[in-house]
């Protein structure tokens, strides 16, 4: 309207014509005041720049302008405003913000942008790491493809023994326990799929980051159908180091109480 039009030109001709930078701190304040109040934030932010070109240190008006923005905005419009004020001015409300963008893309199911965000994020953010570890936990959970599925979880898991010095470990063991239950999950659907020697290179990958991931291993090699590959395999962890007599003579009892056996199964 006539009246926008009116005010704007003056903004225009006080930042372009005085001498803006020789005002006291009290006087650019207010001007800048009346800037962020103008509807139209990409006037705004222009005016910012330009005003920030001749000195003046404006972030704050800079980075409210933004914030202020930002809920009439679509998630991708808010993510390219985001970017270039970070350019700008490294902010720790712009950078939460951008964490924000991210959790909404990966609630949306846009995991690839998600991701991309998280990793942008690593060394600006605490929970950059932690929700990159919950955003690939997801995804093991609605993959269907097994060597997928456990390279997922692999990756979650990379955190614990390698992350950046920002790094919100609170928030990522929050997640641990889930992505122990996983592990574990993954080594009981390689018996049941009858691929037990893919069982143990799953409880081998997992068992530095889960405690009783070998425990787990043997029940569930205990429990399974072949018996010739169980008593073989207890054998040869016995070979490895592994204390498991107790384990082995556990099975062999069981087969002798349930069917005709012979004297080979015994641990040499």
């Amino acid at each position: 309207n006539k009246e926008y039009k009116y005010h704007t030109s003056i903004a225009d001709f006080l930042v372009e014509e005085s001498s803006i930078s020789r005002w006291n701190k009290s006087l650019v304040s207010d001007f800048c005041d009346q800037i962020f109040d103008f509807d139209d934030y990409k006037y705004s932010l222009s005016v910012f720049d330009q005003i920030s070109a001749k000195g003046i240190d404006v972030q704050r008006f800079y980075v409210a302008t933004v914030l202020k923005a930002l809920p009439s905005l679509n998630t991708d419009e808010r993510l390219t405003l985001l970017n270039e004020s970070l350019a700008k001015y490294s902010d720790e409300y712009l950078v939460n913000e951008k964490l924000n963008v991210s959790d909404i893309y990966r609630e949306n199911g846009e995991f690839e942008k998600a991701a991309n965000i998280y990793n942008e994020l690593i060394g600006l953010h605490a929970k950059a790491q932690p929700r990159l570890a919950q955003l690939y936990h997801e995804l093991s959970q609605k993959e269907s493809d097994f060597s997928k599925k456990r390279t997922f979880i692999e990756k979650a898991y990379s955190f614990k023994k390698s992350h950046d010095s920002l790094f919100d470990s609170k928030e990522y063991d929050k997640l641990v326990p889930s992505l122990s239950s996983s592990a574990l999950a993954l080594i009981k659907e390689c018996f049941t799929n009858k691929v037990p020697d893919e069982a143990y290179g799953t409880a081998n990958i997992f068992k530095p980051f889960v405690s009783n991931c070998f425990d787990s291993y043997v029940k569930e090699l205990k429990s399974y159908s072949d018996v010739d590959y169980v008593l073989s395999k207890l054998e040869s962890l016995k070979n490895e180091g592994y204390d498991v007599e107790s384990h082995y003579k556990e099975v062999v009892k069981k087969i002798v109480a349930s069917s005709d056996h012979e004297d080979k199964y015994k641990l040499t």
